[in-house]
């Protein structure tokens, strides 16, 4: 951060560090202590999807709520606190159901991250958003990064359930420091001195969902989050589990995606999408994210999957990194909350179903087909971003 960076916002970067790796610290083992607990992958992939559906539910209302509170810093705590819930209520509950129950309360604290962003943003003008925002999620990533790394040492003396419990720890140290950030005095805005009632605040922060360019990234986001959580986030640890993957190994598979997704992340934010704009950097992320999806089921040792998890790593920050940004680039600023809220909510619906439709592939056609449907996925919307008529249909590509 540079040193012109707001107080608030240094604090909102490190709450941010440290929500992300409460969310992070177990994720790496769910899927494993699943399978040895003998859930199926229909099984496994609800409890993945679980997390996407709850975020789905809740983003746009908590959206619309914090625009007309104007309480950002108050739903950035309750989204700490309920990592915190999730994960010692993994711990304590270590079974299938348990799991089940607070993986979903995992969701309703990432929905939370609809406040975080519109929180962070709000420190700076509105035209440095889509550079700010990828900022930030170099301490989302950097939060990953930790867990992953933290998880891989700690597990190798205290074993796996630990993770569980470090994550209820650093999700209440998380809430703790969030007291310390502040919220973003709301924007007058210009009475008309002939209309004798104001506007209906909730009838004009949901007129910005209409806006074209928001809509399109959303969809993308969609598509993005679908394969990347059937995939990335979700069954590639059943294909180190099949090439016999310790427990330290699988937090260090996630670590060769955490780190060249920072690496991009800055990049895709600092220099690149100045000098090439965001048409050949999300087309570019989402072929990688097809080459990485055909080409993960192929791997024969766990050293190919890390080699591969890196093209990975690369193809999110160039799309999810990106959209983040782009998608409140013509939304006015009093209704971000909203549009944020919308954006979120729907790419949860990737989230969700994405691992659902995996796991029914897996059971139904095996776990190489499944990665290679999602590579087509992958690779048609690589082709309608590049084809897409932007200036008819008046959006930003």
């Amino acid at each position: 951060m540079t040193t012109d960076t707001p107080k608030a916002a240094r604090v909102m970067f490190c709450v941010t560090a440290l929500f992300w790796m409460g969310q992070y610290l177990h994720t790496s083992y769910i899927n494993a202590e699943l399978t040895a607990m003998g859930a199926s992958a229909a099984f496994i992939g609800l409890v993945s999807g679980v997390y996407g559906l709850t975020q789905t539910l809740l983003r746009l209302p908590l959206g619309i709520w914090a625009d007309k509170l104007n309480k950002q810093k108050l739903f950035v705590t309750l989204g700490c606190l309920c990592t915190g819930v999730s994960g010692f209520g993994m711990w304590l509950w270590y079974t299938p159901q348990g799991f089940l129950v607070f993986r979903a309360i995992g969701g309703v604290a990432a929905a939370a991250w609809v406040s975080f962003t519109v929180l962070y943003s709000g420190y700076f003008a509105p035209s440095q958003a889509p550079a700010r925002l990828s900022f930030l999620n170099l301490g989302n990533q950097g939060g990953r990064l930790i867990a992953f790394g933290t998880a891989a040492l700690v597990t190798g003396f205290a074993g796996v359930r630990s993770a569980f419990l470090l994550s209820g720890i650093t999700g209440l140290l998380a809430a703790a420091l969030s007291l310390c950030a502040t919220d973003v005095p709301p924007v007058p805005q210009p009475v008309d001195p002939q209309q004798s009632a104001p506007q209906p605040t909730q009838k004009k922060s949901l007129s910005a969902l209409r806006n074209a360019n928001l809509q399109f990234m959303t969809l993308l986001a969609v598509l993005a989050q679908f394969t990347a959580f059937a995939t990335v986030y979700g069954f590639t640890a059943n294909l180190a589990v099949q090439l016999n993957a310790t427990a330290a190994q699988l937090s260090t598979l996630n670590l060769w995606v955490t780190v060249p997704l920072m690496v991009g992340n800055f990049f895709a934010a600092k220099r690149l999408l100045k000098k090439w704009g965001p048409r050949p950097l999300l087309t570019t992320g989402f072929l990688l994210m097809t080459a990485y999806s055909f080409g993960a089921p192929l791997c024969s040792n766990i050293h190919m999957l890390y080699a591969v998890q890196i093209v990975a790593g690369v193809g999110i920050s160039l799309t999810m990194g990106l959209l983040l940004g782009l998608c409140l680039q013509t939304v006015p600023q009093g209704n971000r909350s909203t549009a944020m809220g919308y954006f979120q909510a729907l790419y949860g619906v990737g989230m969700t179903l994405g691992p659902m439709a995996m796991g029914l592939f897996i059971q139904y056609l095996g776990l190489t087909a499944g990665f290679w449907i999602m590579g087509a996925i992958s690779g048609v919307t690589a082709l309608t971003v590049f084809i897409m008529p932007a200036k008819k249909l008046k959006i930003k590509l």
